[in-house]
This record gives C-alpha cells, structure tokens and sequence, in this order.
C-alpha cells in the first residue's frame, strides 16, 4: 500500500461496498411488490455505487498499490 494509504482507506472501501450489497438485498427482497419506486431506487443505488466506488478509486490511482 502506499504510505498515505492505510486500514482507514480499506475500511471505508468494504463499508461503501457493504452498504451497496445492502441496497442491492432490499431492492431483490421487495421485487414482489407492484408499483414499487423503492426496488428502483435501492437497485439503481446498488448499481451507481458499486460502478462509481470501482472508477473512482481506479481513476485516483487508490488500487495501484493495493494487495
């Protein structure tokens, strides 16, 4: 890892990631529902969050020295 990298870094990467795979079950446990605007938005936030934590720490650089 870099210097200005540590366990705080890798922390928050597996919270966001929790949180997403988080919205990722309450969008799938509630597809049954009809209408249903809350298995919209919980899969899109899924999906936003789990596409925007990969680029955002690919494109600063945050995985190039990371085990």
């Amino acid at each position: 890892m870099d210097q200005t990298q540590n366990e705080d870094d890798v922390k928050h990467i597996k919270k966001i990631r929790f949180m997403a795979k988080s919205c990722m079950a309450a969008g799938f446990a509630s597809m049954w529902m009809k209408p249903n605007l809350a298995t919209v938005f919980m899969l899109s936030l899924w999906t936003f969050s789990s596409w925007t934590t990969i680029a955002h720490h690919t494109f600063h650089g945050g995985y190039n020295k990371a085990d």
